[in-house]
């Protein structure tokens, strides 16, 4: 029986997962005020919420209300069952499989109100709207937009009809903790499609982001008048609008300046672990810059974003920014090499000179009697470069001896090991002093 029921209810749950409502006649089986009867009455008429009729909502909030009722009672069943059987066939008693499935009908009847709600029929009208606008010639910024007000009237008029539909508050509160994250992303997604924006198209959409949060917050209130916004639907919807934030709020950048300031602005906007390729790509790409010009920004903030401060190197004509170097600051590549010779006051240390192969041929011409400073400079280079590498070999050596010394040992245990802590910290000392002495010896 139970078997056929879920099977039943679970039907059911696909046909709400495709964004239908029942408008009539009995959903399912019987139960406490709330769940699934047959439909009719007072609420159930013509009424319209967000364009869809109001008994339609209630439909789906009849399947939701159902499964949650009779994932409760398979539970006591279970527990019944158990008790009326003897120990043998006890253990064989298991109904977790029908109560997953109650469950995950609940589930996706709250997905479907929250879908139908943010990115279904009834506010597909507005979204629509906010992507005609040409947001790339906006003239000037106002107040809020008319799809801003047409969202929040259709969030008004259906919000209380779902609260009046389930039956338990805690389903309540999931559906809006998930239309706090759906509003946000809908309308993060429809501004990624709405390319390019302007820097006055920036400043309405912020302007309207403001209003639709402000507005979003009261949405538990909606529902219940005496309802505060729980602690994580506020962490979610304000998560949720501070991405469209930083998006907006680098598109304020003038679109007459330079690629650069687009991506200065990006730096100093986004928090580091959102400084990623793929964000700077949207910003760009919202922006409707120019593929060339992408390459550039990119390159500028992966260097900035590695911890270089993204400048164009000096004295040179390059469009890209210094690539961060992994080798040892005091000079560990041949293009940090060059620029101790040039910071000296010494050009190439082998000069081009034409030669058999014709005017600017490859034959190189040695160190001659007179380059003794340059030969003696790059005999530093080598020795700098020697004694790195040992300070590095030493560095890891010390990483090594740590963490086998004091990742794996508990607290417990540190007083019982005092002689092998002495002795790391005398191989610490040791490592420390060589390398002071090879960084004397360096200067």
């Amino acid at each position: 029986m139970v078997n056929s029921t879920a099977a039943a209810v679970s039907a059911v749950a696909a046909m709400a997962g495709s964004g239908a409502g029942t408008s009539g006649g009995t959903v399912g089986a019987s139960g406490p005020a709330g769940t699934a009867t047959a439909t009719g009455g007072a609420d159930a008429g013509g009424a319209s919420s967000g364009g869809i009729k109001k008994d339609e909502w209630l439909g789906i909030c009849r399947v939701l209300n159902t499964a949650q009722y009779c994932a409760t009672i398979t539970g006591q069943l279970q527990d019944k069952l158990i008790e009326k059987t003897v120990p043998p066939f006890q253990a064989q008693i298991s109904l977790a499989r029908q109560a997953e499935a109650f469950k995950a009908t609940t589930m996706a009847a709250v997905k479907c109100l929250v879908r139908t709600l943010v990115d279904g029929p009834a506010t597909d009208a507005a979204w629509t709207a906010m992507g005609r606008i040409a947001w790339g010639s906006l003239a000037m910024a106002g107040d809020r937009s008319d799809y801003i007000a047409h969202i929040i009237r259709v969030l008004q008029e259906v919000v209380p009809v779902v609260f009046s539909g389930i039956a338990e508050q805690a389903m309540f509160k999931s559906f809006c903790d998930k239309v706090a994250e759906a509003v946000p992303n809908k309308f993060y997604g429809v501004i990624l499609k709405s390319k390019p924006v302007s820097e006055v198209g920036a400043e309405q959409l912020l302007m309207d982001a403001h209003v639709l949060r402000d507005a979003c917050l009261k949405i538990p209130a909606w529902g219940d008048a005496d309802a505060a916004p729980s602690s994580v639907f506020t962490k979610v919807l304000t998560k949720g609008f501070a991405k469209l934030d930083s998006l907006l709020k680098v598109l304020l950048t003038p679109g007459s300046a330079p690629p650069d300031a687009l991506v200065t602005a990006f730096l100093s906007v986004y928090a580091p672990r959102d400084r990623t390729r793929a964000n700077l790509a949207i910003v760009l790409d919202v922006r409707g810059a120019r593929r060339k010009r992408r390459g550039s920004g990119t390159r500028l903030a992966r260097g900035a974003a590695r911890g270089r401060d993204g400048r164009r190197r000096g004295g040179t004509r390059g469009r890209g920014c210094t690539r961060p170097s992994t080798s040892p600051p005091a000079g560990g590549g041949p293009r940090d090499r060059m620029a101790q010779l040039r910071a000296a006051g010494i050009q190439r240390p082998m000069t081009m000179a034409p030669g058999a192969n014709g005017p600017g041929g490859v034959e190189m011409s040695p160190l001659g009697p007179g380059d003794k400073g340059v030969a003696k400079f790059l005999d530093d280079v080598a020795a700098m470069d020697a004694a790195l590498k040992r300070v590095r070999n030493d560095l890891q050596h010390l990483d090594q001896l740590h963490r086998r010394a004091f990742d794996a040992m508990p607290d417990h245990q540190m007083a019982a090991n005092q002689r092998e802590i002495d002795q790391v910290t005398e191989m610490t000392k040791d490592v420390l002093g060589r390398i002071r002495s090879d960084m004397a010896g360096m200067s």
